[in-house]
């Protein structure tokens, strides 16, 4: 009985995986087609992810410039950086109706630094 449910657990997370990627692929065909949902799902995305630009911008402040930088300076960098990614998601869920669908209006990594590495 015991190797009976182990095969139907290993069944049943190689279905699933099937399920899954069957589901992500991405096609040309897909890839192409843009409209308001896809402005108003980026927007929305955007707004959530805001969060995290502040953990994600301070780890790559201590891993490019200074452990001194991004402990003095990369929470305020990454509060800028999320609330322009907060803003820029707002704005493109409120002019999703309106056309150029393809173009974000905020097209940066999490914690990716405006201005470039910290030189002293």
């Amino acid at each position: 009985m015991q190797t009976d449910s182990k095969v139907f657990r290993v069944v049943a997370i190689g279905l699933l995986a099937a399920l899954v990627s069957i589901c992500t692929v991405d096609t040309p065909v897909f890839a192409k087609r843009t409209g308001p949902m896809t402005k108003m799902g980026r927007g929305l995305k955007n707004i959530a992810v805001a969060i995290l630009d502040v953990p994600a911008t301070i780890g790559r402040a201590a891993h490019e410039d200074s452990i001194w930088y991004a402990l003095l300076l990369g929470p305020f960098e990454g509060i800028g950086n999320g609330l322009t990614r907060a803003v820029a998601g707002f704005l493109e869920v409120v002019s999703s109706p309106f056309p150029r669908y393809d173009r974000p209006l905020y097209d940066r990594r999490l914690g990716e630094s405006p201005i470039g590495r910290y030189d002293r």
